[in-house]
């Protein structure tokens, strides 16, 4: 099994218990955040190693800059800034388990999600636990890989196929995730997270658009081509009478919100991408406990 942590939305879930301890304290202490980090990251790992042969732990990191910003000025243009010693304490997380012989991933424009994915391709023939609480993420579930949510107040496992769903750990609920439908409703009603725009005018929820649009059609995650977006153009459009969701904002708000966007495949980040699998290895050796 290879262990795949979205680095970044492990380290904002220790921040935010950091905050909560210390909140007291104006300036963040460096030290003791690194510490909490490092405490649930190694934790998180014996979850694992303790049941299961992990044959990697691949951490992934965003980078500084997005190709969605690129393509959309106000991408993420609602996030706060955090404070410089927060972002110290980040970097030298990604030197500090690059030292201790963890894979470490970060690509320049490629946001930590996106790597997951990269890395869920390229093991796609084993066994992957992605450890994340993002949403986004549950697009990846397919036939060899589930996800493990460990927030503290509501352990989640996500699966796509009975071939991984006894992978399950204790205390811990056991859910069933359709891919294609993440991705499908993040196209159709964008997310006000990341500041991608909703294209449905109406008060129209989950609910209704996956009863009345998405169940009514064939959308498969891994075959998206304009057809399929010409057919959900019209059924949206028929089903939901004042609505009028162009092609060209499907096929915009898709490249904000498709983890296997073509967009990351491009010659430069091909070439990335080969020579950093080439090069990573998994050699820890230690026994995931702080020393």
């Amino acid at each position: 099994m290879n262990l795949i942590f979205d680095i970044n939305n492990a380290f904002y879930k220790s921040y935010s218990v950091y905050q909560n301890i210390y909140k007291k304290d104006e300036k963040i202490n460096e030290k003791l955040l690194f510490l909490k980090f490092l405490t649930d990251f190694y934790y998180s790992c014996r979850l694992f190693t303790n049941k299961y042969d992990v044959t990697r732990v691949i951490c992934c990191y965003d980078s500084q800059d997005s190709f969605r910003k690129i393509l959309y000025k106000d991408y993420k243009s609602n996030r706060t800034k955090s404070p410089e010693s927060f972002y110290n304490v980040l970097n030298y997380s990604k030197q500090f388990l690059s030292e201790k012989g963890f894979i470490v991933s970060c690509l320049s424009e490629i946001e930590a999600d996106d790597l997951c994915g990269l890395w869920v391709n390229h093991l796609k023939d084993e066994v992957n636990c992605i450890l994340s609480a993002d949403e986004d993420v549950r697009q990846l579930l397919n036939e060899t890989t589930f996800i493990y949510n460990n927030n503290s107040k509501d352990k989640k496992f996500y699966y796509y196929s009975t071939v991984v769903e006894s992978r399950s750990l204790e205390k811990s609920k056991t859910l069933f995730e359709d891919s294609n439908w993440i991705l499908f409703k993040k196209m159709v009603l964008g997310c006000s997270g990341d500041m991608v725009p909703k294209l449905l005018l109406g008060r129209i929820g989950e609910k209704t658009l996956k009863k009345k649009v998405y169940d009514k059609i064939e959308f498969n995650k891994d075959h998206i081509t304009n057809d399929v977006l010409v057919e959900v153009s019209d059924k949206l459009n028929k089903t939901f009478k004042d609505e009028e969701v162009l092609i060209s904002e499907l096929d915009a708000n898709l490249a904000l919100v498709n983890l296997c966007s073509d967009i990351y495949h491009s010659d430069s980040i091909r070439q990335l991408w080969a020579d950093h699998v080439k090069d990573a290895k998994f050699t820890y050796s230690g026994s995931y406990q702080i020393d």
